[in-house]
């Protein structure tokens, strides 16, 4: 996860919208400490989701063997905190290449208008 930034948690993460655009807009005016601050409670509240999704898949898991309708496995927590965690790793590279796609697509097009403004200054002249 090392293309994660901490500006993709703050995309991702369950909070206020309104706190979400500011964190979002002043991350990079913030002081070191504040970031570093900020960084560290995004990744705590990235592990603590999947420990909670983790809990809540394990304890439909113990339901669902109680009712007959599943077994438990060996090693079935640790399968359901992976699954948990990659489930939240795939929302976190889904924001990157989106922002990287965004990235390329503005690259591209000021590609294409310098072209053009070129062209049409050929034509002018």
């Amino acid at each position: 996860m090392k293309d994660i930034t901490v500006k993709h948690l703050l995309q991702i993460l369950p909070m206020d919208e309104d706190v979400r655009k500011e964190a979002l807009a002043n991350f990079d005016s913030l002081s070191k400490d504040q970031r570093f601050e900020i960084t560290m409670l995004c990744w705590q509240m990235f592990y603590q989701l999947v420990d909670e999704k983790t809990k809540l898949d394990f304890y439909k898991a113990i339901l669902a063997a109680k009712e007959g309708k599943g077994g438990l496995r060996k090693n079935l927590y640790q399968k359901l905190e992976e699954k948990a965690f990659e489930e939240m790793r795939q929302k976190l590279m889904k924001t990157a290449e989106k922002e990287r796609m965004e990235e390329v697509k503005g690259k591209l097009k000021k590609v294409v208008v310098a072209k053009r403004a070129k062209k049409a200054g050929k034509v002018a002249s």
